[in-house]
């Protein structure tokens, strides 16, 4: 009877056995710890992206003022088109041609008046600076508000009325 153990009553090697820990689960370790970085990396990103509305909200709710935008509208004069000219590019010997669209834009309807009396000038001042310029001047596109400042000024050497304020390609055509 020695050998039988009373029931209720485990032998030593029996509770030894229970009593061992499982082997750490790394993987599932690392996969939680993993998760947890990407929940929190997350919320991050939402409260980051939320922050404006966030401020707004607090600055409503605080009554301070909200900052008024300090871009102003443009404020655009009269308009004069001139009729399309058709110019030869330099260095091209005729192969190669550009039909540009000038409009003008000025404050004093006065210098409209002017351009149109001038009209001639106007046109031949245009031909003059765009003939100057290569076919690949003509084409890179971030040169076309250096162009357009170049003729806007030399038109307004030839008038006085006043001056152009601004100066659109309305059309631009390089064939």
């Amino acid at each position: 009877m020695a050998d039988d153990p009373t029931p209720g009553m485990e032998s030593p090697e029996e509770s030894r056995a229970d009593e061992q820990p499982s082997p750490p689960n790394k993987k599932r370790k690392v996969v939680v710890l993993a998760a947890l970085l990407v929940a929190i990396a997350l919320g991050a990103g939402v409260a980051y992206s939320q922050f404006g509305m966030i401020d707004q909200t607090a600055q409503k709710f605080l009554g301070e003022p909200e900052e008024e935008p300090t871009d102003m509208p443009i404020e655009y004069g009269e308009f004069a088109q001139l009729e399309p000219l058709v110019i030869n590019p330099a260095e091209t010997n005729g192969s190669r041609f550009l039909m540009v669209g000038v409009g003008i834009e000025s404050a004093d309807p006065a210098v409209l008046e002017e351009v149109a009396l001038k009209d001639i000038v106007v046109r031949d001042l245009v031909n003059d600076v765009l003939s100057t310029k290569t076919v690949e001047m003509l084409s890179d596109v971030s040169n076309r508000d250096s162009l357009k400042q170049e003729i806007r000024l030399l038109i307004n050497t030839h008038l006085s009325e006043g001056e152009i304020d601004r100066l659109y390609f309305t059309q631009f055509m390089l064939q």
